[in-house]
């Protein structure tokens, strides 16, 4: 009889997607082509000119730095895995794979209300789907350690459910007027990125299972 599923090959496959998306990302950045006879403000120009990109690119890497912290803290806390764990992974990582492309469609065209709207749409997607794969394992797939403090589950809970309401707000706002919904995208990046007493609880609970 084979032995119970480890995450081990989940989490490869994932941290894989997540280097290739964060390194595509940064392949919409070029260097502003300039005449012969240039001036350093016509570069300064340029490179004004570019801030859309610049901002959507930052947004997004910190997206998926902000999902790369959370599936490594959940995978911390799985005991095993199972097909249906795998197999919600697919849309999530579909989710992070995509986001290249509306972020460079964004970028380009940030005066539309549906370029913005449509990178919104795929950060909502992201947030749903990894709230999915949380609520399984937690829940109906019984795969958490059973010594897992509530704390740090109603805490992971939060984290993902304001992410899904940033981004959806911030989808809506989207089709009103784009630069609205600006803060709404950044706002769930802060409060992921921020240290709380459960990042120092589940790095202690680490260092003991160590």
């Amino acid at each position: 009889m084979p032995g119970a599923w480890t995450t081990g090959r989940v989490e490869a496959f994932s941290d894989g997607i997540f280097s290739i998306a964060a390194t595509l990302l940064v392949l919409e950045l070029r260097v502003p082509d300039l005449a012969g006879s240039a001036s350093e403000g016509d570069l300064a120009s340029a490179l004004w000119d570019i801030w859309p990109r610049l901002l959507t690119f930052a947004v997004s890497f910190a997206v998926i730095a902000m999902y790369w912290l959370g599936h490594y803290s959940m995978m911390h806390w799985l005991e095993r895995a199972d097909r249906r764990l795998l197999q919600l992974h697919v849309p999530f990582l579909l989710s992070i794979a995509l986001l290249p492309f509306p972020t460079a469609v964004a970028g380009a065209y940030p005066e539309y209300r549906v370029a913005v709207a449509l990178y919104g749409a795929n950060l909502f997607l992201s947030g749903v789907t990894f709230y999915l794969i949380w609520w399984y394992a937690h829940g109906r797939g019984q795969l958490i350690y059973p010594d897992l403090p509530e704390e740090v589950s109603a805490g992971t809970k939060r984290r993902v459910v304001a992410g899904i309401i940033g981004y959806g707000v911030g989808t809506l706002a989207a089709l009103i007027w784009p630069p609205l919904s600006i803060p709404f995208f950044a706002a769930p990046i802060v409060y992921w990125l921020m240290p709380t007493h459960l990042d120092t609880h589940v790095r202690g609970e680490h260092e003991d299972h160590e």
